[in-house]
């Protein structure tokens, strides 16, 4: 994989996971959603009158546009398990921005991940 595709597979990660920043910095002090109708209508209008969720979903946008340039030109099978590098964008996003706590397991498991991913980065 040269450096350009590692780029744009970064690239929809990076976005991927901000989205789910965006998402969930929309949705403070929302409550609980419902999968009902009425929460259903609830939520739509939330999303129009939400920067940070209209920001998200674009970013869910953009990051599929890049993730489709990635897979035209490398396998699946290299691809796919590089998209697990999300989880350690978010736990590190959600502990600078929200505030959450990041465990000794979840370094832990974020360490086992990056191990994976350069595993199969060099195959």
């Amino acid at each position: 994989m040269n450096v350009k595709v590692w780029l744009l597979l970064i690239g929809s990660v990076a976005l991927s996971s901000l989205a789910q920043l965006l998402l969930k910095l929309g949705l403070r002090g929302a409550g609980r959603l419902e999968l009902s109708p009425a929460g259903l209508a609830a939520l739509a209008l939330r999303v129009v009158t939400n920067g940070y969720l209209l920001a998200g979903l674009a970013g869910f946008v953009a990051s599929a546009v890049f993730w489709l340039i990635v897979l035209s030109r490398v396998e699946l099978s290299l691809a796919y398990p590089l998209v697990s590098l999300g989880y350690v964008f978010v736990l590190f996003l959600s502990h600078f921005v929200l505030g959450e706590s990041i465990s000794a397991w979840r370094l832990g498991g974020v360490a086992a991940i990056i191990a994976g991913v350069i595993l199969i980065g060099r195959s």
